[in-house]
């Protein structure tokens, strides 16, 4: 039997789902994945060799009127007819389609003249009108230009610094050029600045974790302790709400995110083999973390490596990141649950408020927000408030943690209302790791089941 034409065929679909797997169907350009792959390769490349390198992120001007006016299939023909353009200007380097009307070009081997003047020669080419099926449309461009000389740390800070410059090039009214030397903002400056050192951080063991006890109130037991992330930064110790939220949407949050928790799973497998009874521990999720593919099997991976057993660890949320995608967010905390974590929305309230969602998601717990508990019990609305959100809560058979606890007027009310756990300065500050066994001998601890 001759099966030479079955394989023929095979390898030719196989190929077929290959290319459609990594370029854009429109414009049959490589799309963003794989432009990231063949920066990451270029900037290994350009440091080997010393070779200069640029990233230009070209944003198409006016798009999305056009696609609006004149229809989807206008645009995708705009589309393709721009990405011609571009590919007949960046002669051979690499072009990819990386947004809805968004391409990024990698300059290899250009000095700093050679990408000002392609990027010259790209808007130039943008004034010539864009003949689409019959009819003249006219576009511009803008560009936001990165270098590794100037911006490098990795593939992820040059598009990040590439992507300000474009923000402030559309700003400016868009037809125009702007490095990102020269058109960061100072806010946009320092977040980038920010997240170069945190890698640094990561790796150079300038980040550590305490921890703040979570106090059952109907008998004061240690019930729970949260990790708290603390960078080291120049000598001075700086809390993660001090930087946390310049990179939140950074790829380096994924990088902390993961290092909370093995630092967190080691440091449980370190005090049980002290023979301390340690309670639950809580680790918060970013949205951008939550949201990765790899969460999982990353959480599932670490778990093992130190021999923690996934009850000991409670994974909290915000509710904006669960209602981000809340059909994706419903999958992925299944799964968490299903390989036996805990999952608390945290900051309960000040998101979207939705009740609906606590019935969709497989959560464990919620915790109040401290803006509501400061106002207890003074504030007879911030006293419903809370008292609400008890009593749907435990209705669902979710268990309610207050944070922010700072008087006995609170916690009188909070216990007579009966919630069920709370933690803030009232009872015990945040506590160095190795503290964690002295005050743990101290107390009434409840085991992590």
């Amino acid at each position: 039997m001759n099966i030479q034409p079955n394989i023929a065929e095979r390898l030719a679909a196989q190929r077929s789902q290959s290319w459609k797997a990594t370029h854009d169907p429109i414009t049959g350009l490589p799309d963003r994945r794989q432009m990231h792959a063949r920066l990451a390769q270029a900037v290994a490349q350009a440091r080997r060799n010393d070779e200069d390198l640029a990233v230009l992120i070209v944003d198409v001007d006016a798009f999305r009127i056009v696609n609006a006016a004149a229809g989807q299939a206008a645009g995708d023909l705009l589309l393709m007819a721009a990405a011609e353009r571009l590919e007949n200007c960046a002669a051979g380097h690499p072009v990819a389609r990386t947004g809805d009307n968004e391409f990024t070009l990698l300059i290899i081997g250009e000095d700093s003249d050679g990408v000002l003047e392609l990027a010259a020669e790209i808007l130039t080419a943008f004034h010539e009108p864009f003949d689409i099926a019959g009819r003249e449309v006219h576009v511009t461009a803008s560009i936001g230009i990165a270098d590794l000389a100037r911006d490098g740390e990795g593939a992820d800070f040059l598009l990040r610094a590439a992507a300000a410059a474009l923000r402030r090039a559309k700003e400016l009214g868009g037809n125009q050029r702007q490095h990102s030397s020269s058109a960061l903002t100072l806010a946009e400056f320092e977040r980038l600045h920010i997240e170069r050192k945190l890698r640094t951080a990561i790796t150079d063991g300038q980040l550590s974790l305490v921890f703040q006890p979570q106090i059952r109130l109907r008998d004061g037991a240690v019930i729970g302790l949260e990790a708290l992330l603390r960078w080291n930064r120049d000598g001075h110790i700086l809390p993660a709400s001090a930087f946390i939220h310049a990179v939140e949407q950074s790829p380096v949050i994924v990088n902390l995110g993961e290092w909370v928790v093995s630092e967190t799973c080691r440091q449980i497998s370190e005090w049980r083999a002290a023979g301390l009874t340690v309670p639950r521990i809580a680790v918060n999720i970013g949205a951008r973390h939550f949201q990765q593919p790899r969460l999982v099997t990353t959480i599932r991976n670490l778990l093992a490596l130190h021999d923690v057993e996934p009850s000991a660890l409670e994974l909290e949320i915000t509710e904006t990141t669960a209602m981000h995608d809340a059909e994706s967010s419903a999958k992925t905390i299944d799964a968490l649950r299903e390989l036996g974590l805990q999952i608390t929305i945290d900051d309960f309230g000040t998101g979207y408020s939705c009740l609906a969602y606590l019935k969709r998601f497989a959560i464990t717990g919620l915790k109040i927000d401290r803006t509501f508990i400061s106002d207890i019990p003074a504030s007879r609305s911030a006293s419903a408030i809370v008292n609400a959100i008890l009593a749907t809560a435990h209705a669902l058979g979710l268990r309610v943690v207050a944070e922010g606890v700072e008087t006995e007027d609170q916690a009188t009310f909070l216990t007579e209302s009966n919630c069920d756990e709370a933690q803030g300065y009232l009872f015990a500050r945040p506590i160095e790791a190795t503290d964690i066994p002295h005050y743990l001998n101290s107390k009434e601890t409840v085991n992590a089941p």
